[in-house]
């Protein structure tokens, strides 16, 4: 089993995320779930900086039916 820590945390912060958060959900999930779209927006930010600079090799044709 993992460590407990603790976070300290303004209490507006605290009340953001119990915003953010669904029924039932803990803050270990919800800051998880957070975590994971931070990602995918850095993984979609890094995407789209590689097609603005054109920076890739095309793959048209690369698969067929």
């Amino acid at each position: 089993m993992s460590e407990i820590t603790t976070i300290p945390i303004m209490k507006e912060t605290r009340d953001a995320l119990k915003m953010l958060g669904m029924k039932g959900e803990s803050y270990d999930a919800l800051i998880k779930r957070l975590i994971e779209a931070a990602k995918c927006q850095m993984l979609y930010r890094e995407m789209d900086e590689i097609r603005r600079k054109d920076d890739y090799i095309k793959c048209e044709g690369f698969y067929q039916d």
